[in-house]
């Protein structure tokens, strides 16, 4: 007992209210009781403290016992207990107590009570849609003589969650013409229901009262329209709600943060960032960049691969700080085919450069073809690591795009002498937990007869795009119709076509490859979502490709 509490002495109801409060907020049952036993004439109050302490502390009987015990109620300490009634959940335990369960108790306590008030009919129609009764709830609701939201919303979750999910949006529609305005709940009630039903056309309409009622920020709401878009197998829309969710909480964050004045806060601005680059607003990454106060490696190296990444050249260079820099700083020249100025750049350096910053250059020169550049780079890395398998690839590729083709052969002679071996070009799909691999040209898979003729009909329908092949990705000196069908069963588009004859139509095609992919099968892929009417998304060595309608995340920059 609190200190000083005297258990023989009478208590007033006053001070009884506090005390009681106290011990039922921290479940001291035993000590309440006892200060309730104490008190002298308790009231109608303080007897709906204790029936409400008991029924959150699933003491169903001792709550009934007390509530039978009240020489008079008053509506509160009816609604308490038709509440505890319902709450308590566990029928079987309630009929070993009773002669009947928790709702026919609620049930009993509501036709004996002299006055009804809203509250109490919302919590019967929600008892018995809870316990399967929803015959019962909606012979309730209709003789409801007042009605608020709560019934409305009520009433049309029960029903949804009992498999009338066309009766509930059936009187969704009847309570937006009664003039009610839906709160967030009774939107994400009805969603539900319009995902059950695939009833797209009405969950447009809501999702548009949504943005209307300025409810776009409801974690719930979010996640409804997401498995709503998705159950309609408009995985794009489920997608750009997703994406959108993303951005609006980054950006929610950042506000927080300036707010707080952490805005400058180099482990804060880091993440702001990558944030804004990832989601394809590079331009705000780059004002998240100069607010920072100090910048570490972190801060130089996000910032400046959200430019790569997007395409935007730095006019000014860069601070001196490590070769990572540096690395990054070649790449956004070389990517903006400035291929002498990145070399004169890595020759002018400061500190003295890796085979990392070489191959960024080399790289940019298989974009941008420059033999002679090429060339200078591959010694430069060679020299500093003999059996970089890099190195020797990228040039081979050079040559094969120049059709050197005795160049190839001598570069492919080189490195077999040199036991320099290459990794071979491979994508996967998983399935149901099983990973599907292919290299290319593969006819090891028991689906190839269908993979083939799904990829020969999507040849078909991408020239009718205006798809030519690029035969410079072709790296065998072979005829002009072999290049072609070379091209057409690159390993990455196996596995595409894998995904396509595998899964659902309308769903997300997920594949994922262990080196760069081609530039040729990169535009071949962006037409093929568009043909086939799905995202398909390619995780390369290099990032994260979502191809949606002809058009590419990279914006053509990987």
């Amino acid at each position: 007992m609190p200190c000083g509490f005297d258990e023989n002495a009478k208590l007033s109801d006053s001070s009884s209210r506090a005390l009681l409060h106290d011990l039922l907020k921290n479940l001291r049952l035993g000590e309440a009781q006892q200060a309730f036993d104490n008190t002298s004439c308790p009231s109608v109050h303080l007897y709906t403290m204790m029936i409400a302490g008991y029924a959150r502390s699933h003491r169903l009987h001792d709550a009934l016992k007390l509530f039978y015990e009240m020489p008079m109620r008053d509506t509160v300490s009816w609604n308490s207990m038709i509440k505890g009634c319902l709450d308590c959940g566990n029928l079987s335990k309630a009929k070993e107590i009773f002669m009947f369960g928790e709702v026919e108790n609620a049930e009993l306590l509501f036709h004996e009570m002299p006055t009804r008030d809203v509250a109490a009919w919302n919590s019967m129609i929600s008892g018995y849609c809870s316990n399967g009764r929803v015959e019962d709830a909606i012979n309730l609701f209709e003789v409801m003589p007042l009605k608020d939201l709560i019934s409305w919303t009520s009433m049309i979750g029960g029903l949804d969650q009992n498999g009338k999910s066309g009766e509930a949006l059936f009187l969704f529609e009847k309570m937006m013409g009664s003039g009610f305005e839906p709160t967030s709940t009774t939107l994400v009630c009805a969603l539900t229901a319009c995902a059950n039903l695939l009833a797209l056309h009405l969950g447009v309409q809501i999702h548009g009262q949504i943005i209307k009622l300025g409810y776009c920020f409801d974690n719930f709401l979010s996640a409804s329209l997401i498995t709503f878009y998705a159950n309609c197998k408009q995985i794009e829309n489920a997608c750009r709600v997703l994406r959108l969710e993303a951005l609006d909480r980054g950006k929610e964050i950042h506000s927080l943060a300036f707010k707080l004045g952490l805005e400058t806060d180099v482990f804060v601005g880091n993440s702001l960032i990558v944030m804004y680059s990832k989601c394809g607003f590079v331009n705000d990454g780059v004002a998240a960049f100069k607010r920072i106060g100090t910048k570490n490696i972190v801060s130089w190296n996000a910032v400046i691969m959200g430019c790569a990444q997007h395409g935007c050249g730095i006019q000014n260079k860069l601070v001196e700080v490590k070769l990572e820099h540096y690395a990054c700083m070649v790449d956004i020249l070389g990517r903006c085919g400035k291929l002498e100025e990145a070399e004169d750049f890595i020759r002018n350096m400061p500190l003295k450069p890796n085979s990392m910053v070489w191959l960024a250059l080399l790289s940019s020169c298989r974009v941008h073809p420059n033999l002679d550049v090429a060339e200078r780079a591959v010694k430069s890395i060679l020299d500093l690591e003999p059996h970089c398998s890099a190195a020797y690839v990228l040039l081979s590729n050079i040559y094969a795009s120049a059709s050197r083709w005795s160049d190839v052969s001598r570069i492919r002679g080189k490195m077999k002498h040199n036991g320099v071996l290459k990794e071979p070009g491979s994508s996967w799909f998983t399935l149901k937990g099983l990973r599907h691999e292919f290299l290319s040209g593969d006819r090891s898979h028991p689906l190839s007869g269908k993979i083939y003729k799904k990829l020969d009909w999507l040849g078909v329908k991408l020239k009718e795009f205006g798809y030519v092949p690029d035969q410079q990705f072709v790296l065998h000196d072979v005829e002009a119709e072999q290049k072609e069908e070379i091209l057409s069963y690159h390993s990455e588009r196996l596995a595409i076509g894998f995904g396509l004859v595998s899964t659902v139509e309308g769903s997300t095609i997920t594949v994922m490859k262990n080196l760069r992919v081609c530039g040729d099968c990169h535009s071949a892929i962006k037409l093929i979502a568009k043909v086939v009417e799905r995202e398909i998304i390619v995780r390369d060595s290099s990032r994260f490709h979502h191809f949606r309608k002809g058009i590419c995340s990279c914006g053509d920059y990987w």
